[in-house]
């Protein structure tokens, strides 16, 4: 269904049928598998990013993120590959934890999730034989300008995540109070009535 409005080599669509086929319940391959399978197909070595490249980005049937280092081995099928991790450092974060009772109100309150916390969870994920952990997803939202990576007043890095902020309703920005505001803050407003995602951490990056 998702071809049939665009020209596609036959080449590629086997490949594409047969990476599908071969490695889907397992929900991701290495780059050097997708080589070798396509090569079966008739597709050269040195065209199989592209064409990887071209499920991503035209048809998001397959993840791969070839400008992102640390990603760059690995094609992606089934989106739990990077959830999963995450969903761990969220239960780390915000669940009930007796020793870090101030963890998840100190997140919600700077929108930073301290280093040492992610490198926490990636020592337990290490048995996992989720090949992606947590410092390449960090990685890839970075480059996606999810988060940016500060320096805290302590020294200690962060990684900053406005998503993570709790909304302040406590007062309401006017035009009049910015007259009393030092120094004067600039306000930014879009049409869509957003920040368009992004444009924040690429800035603060």
């Amino acid at each position: 269904q998702r071809f049939r409005s665009e020209p596609l080599p036959t080449s590629w669509a086997i490949f594409h049928l047969l990476l599908r086929h071969s490695y889907e319940s397992k929900g991701f391959c290495t780059l050097d598998e997708c080589v070798e399978l396509a090569g079966s197909c008739g597709i050269r070595n040195e065209v199989v990013q592209d064409v990887l490249k071209y499920f991503h980005s035209r048809f998001g049937t397959i993840l791969y993120y070839h400008d992102v280092p640390c990603m760059r081995e690995v094609v992606i099928y089934d989106l739990n590959i990077i959830f999963r991790p995450i969903t761990q450092l969220l239960a780390e974060s915000f669940g009930a934890n007796p020793n870090e009772p101030q963890t998840a109100k100190e997140i919600r309150r700077t929108g930073e999730i301290p280093f040492d916390l992610v490198e926490h969870v990636c020592v337990n994920d290490d048995a996992s034989d989720n090949p992606i952990h947590l410092t390449h997803i960090f990685e890839l939202l970075k480059h996606l300008h999810i988060v940016s990576e500060i320096q805290c007043i302590d020294g200690s890095m962060s990684y900053f995540m406005p998503c993570l902020l709790m909304p302040d309703i406590a007062q309401a920005i006017t035009p009049e109070s910015l007259l009393v505001m030092d120094p004067a803050p600039f306000i930014f407003t879009f049409s869509s009535g957003y920040v368009p995602a992004g444009l924040f951490n690429a800035l603060v990056a």
